[in-house]
């Protein structure tokens, strides 16, 4: 089970990276992968929560995703066309004369592998009917009206579910992490609970003075992508003189597969300085999976800023905009410290899920949290 949830993950980064390869106009195998089975297996070993979720999501174009990647790729012509339009022409009749003009037998292929593609889904519908009553879901990643022959509207019903269903995956990171919190404060409180009174302020003090540590470091942190953040990467990752920084080398730099657009591994690389600068090893709070979320949320503000088609890819044009933007309006950055992880309601939901009712530990924890004031 597990083996098919990597691949889920891997068929949706694989068909990006075939539409980055494809408008860079560079050829590369269709089976390049931007996260690696290491990658996914880490993320679950951290957030099992998210094991269910990934069969829950059941994405059902996984090999059509490959398929439809792999003869768009082979089309050297296509890509070299494809390379001159703007992602926003995919919402226009442009990327349909393209497609018109697709070799007969790749075209061909297309629409084989698409009527494959319906009829699976069709019989797996006729087998669902037969042992539930359950409404099969709505078809996303494919044109339905024109069950016969793949089209513009195809392309942009795939590009537009794979980018959902990344969208989906950082939803679900971002609760799973939000559980991890609640279970370490759940814990946290325990501990607390059983101290005594001088164990119990000498260790508010702790607590004091690490957050006002915290309050110091995150001063330092530039706002992700801006120009002064991306200067200090220029200088001190790059080895390039400060004065001499050049957005547009800069991004070819970066773009580590030369596909003419950075993806969410290139654009976390870039704040591997600044999460540094706030989660230390050596703390005595430190916590891995806290720097993880950190990195995950500056690569999401990112894209919210730069990805301005919302394709999960940040073009050069994307990327120089964004910089430019930034210099009139940018701000530092509040990090996880700076914020509350949960709100109270999602904590006593989260204790009465986890903690079955008569509990005597969680008796002593209500009764802990109404007689003390939080920190």
């Amino acid at each position: 089970m597990r083996e098919s949830k990597i691949t889920n993950r891997n068929q949706i980064m694989c068909f990006l990276s075939c539409w980055k390869i494809i408008k860079g106009g560079i050829l590369q195998s269709p089976n390049h992968q931007l996260l690696s089975d290491k990658e996914v297996e880490e993320m679950l070993r951290k957030y099992p929560e998210l094991s269910d979720k990934f069969s829950e999501m059941d994405l059902e174009y996984r090999r059509y995703i490959q398929e439809v990647g792999s003869i768009l790729l082979s089309d050297t012509d296509l890509r070299e066309k494809l390379d001159i339009l703007d992602n926003n022409d995919l919402s226009s009749g442009l990327i349909a004369d393209e497609l018109d003009k697709l070799k007969p037998e790749l075209r061909s292929k297309l629409n084989e592998i698409k009527r494959a593609e319906i009829d699976r889904l069709l019989s797996r519908w006729r087998d669902l009917a037969k042992i539930t009553d359950r409404e099969p879901k709505g078809i996303v990643h494919l044109d339905t009206k024109n069950p016969h022959s793949f089209e513009a509207d195809d392309l942009r019903y795939l590009l537009k579910a794979t980018v959902d269903d990344l969208n989906k995956l950082d939803q679900m990171r971002r609760q799973a992490f939000k559980n991890h919190e609640m279970k370490k404060k759940m814990e946290e409180e325990e501990r607390i609970n059983a101290m005594g009174s001088e164990q119990r302020e000498s260790y508010y003090t702790h607590k004091r003075n690490w957050a006002e540590i915290y309050r110091q470091r995150e001063k330092q942190v530039r706002h992700p992508g801006s120009e002064e953040q991306l200067k200090d990467v220029w200088k001190h990752t790059d080895q390039m003189n400060f004065q001499d920084f050049n957005p547009t080398l800069f991004f070819r730099l970066h773009d580590m597969n030369n596909d003419g657009a950075l993806d969410e591994h290139e654009v976390k690389a870039l704040f591997i300085r600044e999460i540094s600068t706030l989660y230390k090893k050596e703390d005595p709070d430190f916590d891995p999976a806290e720097k993880e979320e950190e990195g995950e949320r500056m690569r999401e503000h990112f894209f919210s800023e730069a990805d301005t088609d919302k394709d999960r890819m940040v073009t050069l044009h994307e990327f120089t905009s964004n910089l430019e933007n930034l210099k009139t309006h940018e701000t530092g950055w509040n990090s996880l410290f700076s914020r509350p992880f949960f709100t109270d309601e999602e904590f006593n939901a989260f204790m009465e899920k986890t903690i079955p009712a008569g509990n005597s530990i969680k008796t002593k924890l209500e009764g802990y949290r109404m007689n003390h004031i939080e920190m």
